[in-house]
């Protein structure tokens, strides 16, 4: 006996999931339907596109008012053809969106514990990584559109032009030609202004902020902590200068650049991270030296073994 699976609004949706009975399945293979359908499924397996629901797609192309399976004079209904091929129009046009709006060519270029890293964007503008820092963009339109997304911290020197966005999770900086340092970690969002004008938006509900040359700024989950300007003429941060400085830093700051800059682990963290207002650095040539300096600033003495590093209370 066949199954009337015209009539089954669920037919389509069981038979992508495997979920037919034999009887089912035999009876729609026999059916004049079946080749058209198995084509369309076979063309979207095909395709290399993102993650999409296929069930969804099928189901949604499928479940047309019924008035277009309406009685025809002579009593008879009309075929499934141009529902199926209505479908597969669908599918393909959902493919073609996919395929040319929705993929991008994305490069990936991070620097990893201990290293700095230099690279030139496709503009000619260049991005140095800090240590454990990661920026992506897309390649082909880079030069269009100049935009990146950093996570970590970066110097920018940026070739003069359009405008230039450097986007992370806790705002977006856009310029047009200038050098200026980002440091997105968590939810801090630090920048530094060497050279033109930066406009730095830390916050949905706040308007951005301009920074001109020794400008800079600090904002934490989206709000602002710090603005203030400086005389020092220094063309680029500390760290591209081979140290780490610290005004008015909580010391769990300290803790992360000694970890990021020399691939160390402080085993005893949550014990120091009490310690705020921390003025200070160390150069990121001598761990050895690093570790003494940092000690001494708080009254402690470190344990060194392998990688791991401990700070001890003076008795």
């Amino acid at each position: 006996m066949k199954y009337d699976f015209k009539g089954d609004d669920t037919f389509l949706a069981r038979w992508l999931n495997n979920e037919l009975s034999e009887e089912e399945l035999q009876s729609f293979r026999e059916s004049e339907d079946y080749e058209r359908y198995k084509e369309i499924v076979e063309m979207s397996s095909d395709l290399e596109t993102p993650d999409w629901n296929k069930e969804a797609v099928m189901e949604a192309v499928m479940s047309q008012p019924k008035h277009e399976m309406k009685q025809t004079e002579a009593g008879k209904q009309r075929s499934l053809r141009p529902m199926i091929w209505v479908a597969a129009a669908s599918v393909v046009l959902f493919f073609v969106y996919q395929l040319g709006f929705n993929t991008q060519d994305l490069l990936m270029e991070s620097s990893t514990f201990a290293e700095k890293k230099s690279i030139e964007l496709p503009d000619g503008s260049l991005a140095h990584l800090n240590a454990v820092s990661t920026i992506e963009y897309d390649v082909d339109r880079f030069s269009e559109l100049r935009e990146l997304t950093l996570e970590g911290e970066a110097f920018f020197e940026v070739k003069k032009g359009s405008s230039f966005t450097v986007r992370t999770n806790n705002g977006d900086v856009g310029v047009l030609g200038t050098s200026f340092n980002v440091y997105a970690r968590n939810t801090s969002l630090n920048v530094e202004c060497y050279t033109g004008k930066v406009a730095v938006k830390y916050s949905e509900e706040k308007d951005p902020i301009v920074l001109e040359k020794g400008d800079r700024m600090k904002s934490q989950s989206g709000k602002l902590q710090d603005q203030s300007s400086s005389t020092d003429t220094t063309a680029e941060p500390d760290w591209k200068q081979g140290r780490s400085r610290f005004v008015n830093a909580d010391f769990s700051e300290v803790m992360d650049a000694l970890e990021r800059q020399f691939e160390i682990v402080i085993t005893n963290r949550s014990e120091l991270e009490e310690i705020s207002s921390y003025n200070g650095g160390f150069d990121h040539s001598d761990l050895d030296n690093a570790l003494e300096i940092i000690a001494a600033s708080v009254s402690m003495e470190y344990r060194l073994s392998d990688n791991k590093v401990e700070f001890i209370r003076k008795k």
